[in-house]
């Protein structure tokens, strides 16, 4: 270091330039991919033998290839440079990425950076990786959508100022590896096959809570055929009595017509509950007993699928962010109405001049 600055000085002094890094003698920028070596060989070999350098061949199959659509992460990078003819050693141990050629010639990312000016080291790649998003359509699968959403979010994207359904973003990326799952274990490829089931899913909700509302009757029945079994034995005899005419209709009329009334309400609550069995105590409670456990499956059956129902939905939500956005083509119908509305006004208003023809046709 010391020597650099006596150099410098002494480059001052004689009105010389100083040597800047990045920068020609003339204090110009040196353009990415200008050929730099401090060794003659080295240099010409590049310059005059281009088509022949490795090096050279190696830095350029790597701008090719993250100029490449298809290559959005790692894996794809890795795939691509494979299919320019070299191998890739990118490890979360290494501090560098090593590419290699059939001939088995190794090229360290550091090394065509100092050559070219193109920074391809593992911290630049990886950054420039992460901003990268792949292209989906409606076409793309349901995977392909949601990991490009995933993308996008990491990258910080400043374009989407609000979460779907105000997701922290920790959540958010969370929920999605969520989507990504539920949809590869229900076998679900595309966005129409993932409407069509919460679809089916929504359809066995309403079924489910039909079927909870008429369960939930039949216990309140039951319920009120177990309350009505004492009075029903604690009125009978004097029922009985009175139908049977032992005792004067019109003296248990009048006497006894709270209790009368209190057996007929107990044995209506009783015969209700007989279209679910029999009317004895234990078989009541049995088919109580029996019931709230129904109902305890079906309550658990209607939570799972609400649950399904919101995963759906949030791969349809996740997903219209994005995907890009239909542009409207056709006016509605209510748009032309109000366009020839307009028109009518405009044209009493300011009514069309009559062409001569017309003049004389009214003559």
């Amino acid at each position: 270091a010391k020597m650099k600055e006596i150099t410098n000085d002494m480059c001052r002094e004689r009105g010389l330039s100083v040597a800047q890094k990045g920068r020609h003698f003339d204090g110009t920028l040196i353009a990415p991919g200008t050929v730099i070596s401090w060794s003659k060989d080295k240099y010409r070999m590049l310059t005059e033998k281009a088509g022949k350098s490795y090096l050279q061949h190696c830095g350029k199959s790597i701008q090719a290839v993250m100029h490449n659509p298809e290559c959005v992460d790692k894996e794809s990078f890795i795939r691509l440079m494979q299919a320019e003819g070299w191998k890739v050693n990118w490890s979360d141990r290494r501090s560098h990425i090593t590419f290699e050629n059939e001939e088995g010639k190794k090229v360290r990312d550091t090394n065509i950076l100092k050559t070219f000016g193109w920074d391809v080291t593992k911290e630049t790649l990886e950054k420039d990786l992460s901003l990268k998003v792949p292209v989906v359509t409606e076409k793309s699968t349901i995977e392909e959508i949601l990991k490009a959403y995933m993308i996008k979010r990491k990258a910080g994207r400043t374009d989407w100022a609000e979460l779907p359904r105000n997701y922290a973003l920790s959540n958010d990326l969370s929920r999605v590896s969520t989507l990504i799952l539920f949809a590869q274990n229900n076998n679900l490829i595309y966005l129409g096959e993932a409407k069509k089931l919460l679809a089916v899913v929504e359809d066995d909700i309403e079924k489910m809570k039909s079927s909870l509302a008429d369960l939930q009757k039949a216990k309140s029945t039951i319920e009120e055929a177990i309350e009505a079994l004492g009075p029903l034995k604690k009125y009978k005899p004097a029922y009985d009595d009175y139908q049977s005419g032992i005792v004067s209709k019109w003296v248990i009329g009048h006497l006894l017509e709270k209790d009368i009334k209190a057996y007929e309400e107990a044995k209506a609550k009783v015969d209700a509950a007989a279209k679910y069995g029999k009317t004895d105590k234990k078989s009541l409670k049995a088919m109580l007993k029996k019931i709230d456990s129904e109902i305890s499956q079906t309550k658990r059956q209607i939570q799972l699928k609400d649950m399904d129902a919101e995963i759906l939905t949030d791969i349809q939500e996740f997903a219209g962010w994005v995907l890009p956005k239909k542009e409207k083509t056709k006016k509605t119908i209510h748009d032309r109405l109000n366009q020839g509305k307009e028109l009518v006004r405009q044209q009493e208003v300011n009514p069309p001049k009559k062409t001569k023809k017309a003049r004389e046709m009214e003559l």
